[in-house]
This record gives structure tokens, C-alpha cells and sequence, in this order.
């Protein structure tokens, strides 16, 4: 949400569809010239209502693409499963950004809360790579720079915004989990409420 709110301040005629919302329509019909897709990585690849979204959308009167995806923790792929997508209504993913963000995955043994100069830093990194990603999507460039296999960013969203830290995700036979040992790192720009809206918008 953060970077999708940060992009339509920057870009001209921007208006922000939240996904777990419209999979609701049986059809979704964009008449939109430029459409972009921004969400975190969810277990390497698009997270589950962004895939079904996809398979719903018509985007036939539409002619550029891009992507966006927010990482902070293991390998990501999905950039060919939206382009295969775009592909069967004879289009193709116009340009695909990564965004590097704090990591929020307390299970993972080498997490931890990320400092206030640690945020200052990646918030910095955010805002200069969103300027680059605007000149590109403004002059519909093809862009395919970023790396495919980085990083992603693990959304725990249930976990991370207890206020008792009562949620927890526990070892399993082939995981180890450490939430019980770690803190916690909701996003500062990212409310509870912020995620039930996405649901009714």
C-alpha cells in the first residue's frame, strides 16, 4: 500500500484499485491505457487473490504494463506467470521493478526489528527507485533491469499487528520458527484498518 500510495502522488491520473476487492466482480473491465499490478511477494512468487485477479481482468483496451514488487526476505518469481497472463489477451508485462523493503518475518532466526536509521535508509532507497520507475512508466519504456531472483517480502500481516504478540507461526518438521523469540515490525504506513478497507474498496 505505501508504494502504491506514494506512486499515484507522483504519477498524473492515477487512480488505486485494492485487488482483494475487485476479485469480486466476476469480469473486471479496465479502460485504462496504462495499468500497473503492485504487491508484495507472497511464498516466491504473486501472491494468491493478485494470480486470480488476473485471470479475471480484461485488459484488451489497455496497452502498457508494469509491475512492482515489494521484497525484503528470500528468491522471488512471478514476473513471467503476470506476462503469460497479459500474453492470452495479446498483450505482454511492459516493464517489472523490484522494490527493496524491511523485512517482517519473525520465524526467520535472523530477524530482527529494523532501526529508525535502518528505515531512514530504505525509505530513502524506496523514493529514489520510485523516481526512476516514473520516468520509465511515463515515457512507456520497456524496462526488465531487476533482478528476477532477489529478495521478497514476507507479509504477515495477522502476526505482526497483535498488539500482545499473541499470534504466532510454530516449528513445523521441515521449519523452524522463532516468533516466539522475536519481535515484531508492523509497517508504519500500513494500518489495520488500512487492510480491512482493501476488502470494500
Amino acid at each position: 500500500m505505501y508504494v502504491a500510495r506514494k506512486l499515484k502522488k507522483i504519477l498524473p491520473d492515477v487512480k488505486l484499485i485494492p485487488i482483494v476487492g475487485a476479485i469480486k466482480s466476476k469480469n473486471f473491465v479496465t479502460k485504462a491505457k496504462n495499468v500497473g499490478f503492485v504487491f508484495p511477494c507472497h511464498g516466491l512468487t504473486i501472491p494468491v487473490p493478485v494470480r486470480n485477479f488476473l485471470k479475471k481482468i480484461n485488459v484488451k483496451s489497455s496497452n502498457y504494463f508494469f509491475a512492482i514488487v515489494t521484497r525484503g526476505g528470500t528468491v522471488f518469481r512471478g514476473f513471467s506467470m503476470i506476462d503469460n497472463c497479459l500474453k492470452k489477451q495479446g498483450k505482454f508485462l511492459n516493464a517489472a521493478f523490484t522494490i527493496d523493503m524491511a523485512l517482517n518475518d519473525p520465524k526467520l532466526e535472523y530477524f530482527t526489528v529494523p532501526t529508525k536509521d535502518e528505515l531512514d535508509v530504505l525509505e530513502m532507497n524506496v523514493l529514489q527507485k520510485l523516481k526512476f520507475i516514473r520516468k520509465v512508466i511515463l515515457n512507456k519504456e520497456n524496462y526488465n533491469g531487476d533482478d528476477k531472483n532477489g529478495v521478497t517480502f514476507s507479509s504477515n500481516p495477522f502476526l505482526n499487528y497483535c498488539p500482545v504478540e499473541a499470534v504466532q507461526i510454530y516449528s513445523k518438521i521441515w521449519m523452524k520458527s522463532y516468533t516466539t523469540e522475536k519481535g515484531r515490525y508492523p509497517h508504519p504506513y500500513a494500518t489495520v484498518e488500512d487492510i480491512s478497507k482493501q476488502k470494500t474498496a
